[in-house]
């Protein structure tokens, strides 16, 4: 049961991690798509606040590594 929480929590961090870097590329391709704007900024904005968000989670999911080990 260990092997399989560490695994869980091992794949929420790394998705994690991936989605948190693809999140600019992904906002500027959405934003161009759906509303033709090209305001960096905005981008930046946005980003920044996903980020901010997702700092609580990525520490939890890390204090559940160590908590399971």
């Amino acid at each position: 049961m260990k092997k399989k929480l560490n695994f869980l929590v091992f794949l929420g961090i790394c998705i994690t991690l991936l989605m948190l870097l693809g999140t600019p590329l992904i906002t500027t391709a959405f934003l161009k798509s759906q509303y033709f704007l090209k305001d960096t900024n905005l981008v930046v904005k946005i980003s920044i606040c996903i980020y901010i968000c997702a700092v609580p989670y990525v520490i939890a999911l890390f204090n559940l590594k160590k908590s399971a080990n």
